[in-house]
């Protein structure tokens, strides 16, 4: 029988602070789940002895996302990953299996499972085939045998009313970064034919008829919503009410995988009425 023990929570040195608006919040979740007394399923046991299985709570991912531009980000993150790692030896019950909360899945890919800058964040605990996943990215086919896939799935992103079936002045949006703007989009365009059915923007020129093209670093069209945050001086802000009052008026908003292919994009898209073409992303998997 599966029984799991959870580990005390490190929230004085690895705080959850929801740093991605809601993309990480499956490690809060997590929590939640475990934490609930009268569980149906009675999957935790609070005596170690007992667990076939230990899951570490620590908000890895979102503490990543939330140090990886600091001056001592490195640092930071070396600090985080000795906490947990001295937290296991400290319950003396390292042998047996443990799952932690972490960005990428395992794959079944082999070339997938390859040291990256993202396995590089805590190498002792994301590189180490040691730990099993609870992970919300897959780029490639997740090994179900050492990942639990939680899909990045946003609570709600419909607009406040149904989109009117009416004219869009936009025939075609972008938003993203132009590190794969540039490269993959247009590949994939023009390998699904897309080239002779709408007009496509090249991200050299400023603009096109018909097209926005808004790009995370560099915007190219001035009609592009500019993002508050600081690391994104000149940038979009893809969740931003502007941005997704664009969507509502886009025929079709372009929604290709970047480092995985859950993107909030894909729900913001399909929520404001905007027709995705999903060959753009044919890993992805429906939540």
């Amino acid at each position: 029988m599966l029984r799991v023990f959870v580990y005390p929570p490190l929230d004085s040195r690895i705080p959850c602070t929801n740093v991605r608006q809601d993309k990480d919040l499956f490690e809060t979740r997590l929590r939640d789940f475990f934490n609930h007394e009268q569980h149906p399923l009675r999957l935790r046991t609070l005596n170690p002895s007992n667990a076939t299985i230990f899951y570490v709570p620590a908000c890895l991912t979102d503490f990543f996302f939330r140090v990886r531009n600091l001056r001592n980000g490195s640092a930071l993150l070396r600090m985080a990953e000795e906490e947990v790692l001295s937290q296991i030896a400290a319950f003396g019950y390292g042998h047996k299996p443990h799952i932690i909360n972490a960005l990428r899945c395992w794959s079944r890919v082999p070339r997938a499972n390859k040291m990256n800058h993202i396995s590089l964040a805590y190498p002792r605990l994301w590189a180490n085939k040691r730990f099993h996943h609870f992970c919300t990215e897959a780029p490639r086919e997740p090994d179900p045998a050492r990942s639990v896939h939680m899909p990045y799935c946003p609570a709600s992103t419909a607009p406040a009313a149904t989109p009117p079936l009416r004219r869009r002045s936009t025939k075609v949006l972008f938003i993203g970064s132009h590190l794969m703007s540039r490269k993959h989009v247009l590949r994939a365009l023009h390998r699904q034919n897309f080239t002779r059915k709408l007009v496509i923007i090249n991200p050299f020129r400023r603009t096109a008829p018909g097209v926005l093209w808004c790009d995370y670093q560099h915007p190219l069209n001035t009609d592009c919503p500019t993002s508050t945050s600081p690391r994104q001086r000149a940038g979009i802000a893809v969740n931003s009410s502007d941005a997704l009052a664009m969507m509502l008026d886009a025929t079709y908003t372009l929604c290709p995988a970047g480092d995985a292919p859950d993107s909030p994009r894909v729900y913001s898209a399909l929520a404001h009425g905007a027709v995705m073409p999903s060959t753009l992303v044919p890993t992805f998997i429906v939540p």
